[in-house]
């Protein structure tokens, strides 16, 4: 049973990573453009 879930997880892990990165650049993105044209 954990053979089974643990590439799951890291399914889940290594696309969670990428989703969070981009949220992460998106909010920076925000903030920069605010501090310039804000």
């Amino acid at each position: 049973m954990p053979a089974d879930t643990t590439p799951f997880r890291e399914i889940i892990i290594l696309n969670a990573v990428p989703m969070c990165a981009r949220f992460f650049t998106v909010l920076t993105t925000m903030k920069v453009m605010e501090i310039y044209y804000g």
